[in-house]
């Protein structure tokens, strides 16, 4: 996989630097977000949405898409990144396999395997 540069952000748009997607991809794997994550699950599972998005504004934000000089705004838009994000989010439950499948199965898709599961939702 070529070096893709992966924008990261303070708070929800202020570009704060850059880190490679191999970068990401072992932040994604590994342990460094697992415990903010967790506990982030643990309100979300116990009904607690301030606490959970007062936590969700405290992870860093990346963008793979595209790349931004100072901000995420069309005016700071750097380079457009060749890759397609595929957002299962709000699928259901019984359909994850398939998806998993299919996208498993696609020779054109890079799938990153995880330890843990994104907040609130299901792991592919």
């Amino acid at each position: 996989m070529k070096n893709i540069a992966i924008t990261t952000y303070r708070g929800l748009s202020l570009v704060s630097g850059s880190i490679s997607i191999q970068q990401l991809f072992g932040f994604i794997r590994g342990n460094v977000y697992r415990d903010r994550i967790r506990r982030l699950r643990e309100a979300m599972e116990e009904g607690d949405t301030v606490k959970a998005d007062r936590m969700k504004k405290q992870l860093p934000y990346h963008t793979i898409t595209a790349t931004y000089i100072k901000e995420r705004l069309a005016c700071s838009l750097d380079t457009y990144q060749d890759i397609i994000t595929l957002d299962c989010d709000d699928m259901p439950v019984e359909k994850l396999p398939e998806f998993r499948r299919l996208v498993n199965d696609c020779p054109d898709t890079r799938t990153i395997p995880s330890p843990h599961v994104c907040p609130g939702k299901q792991q592919i």
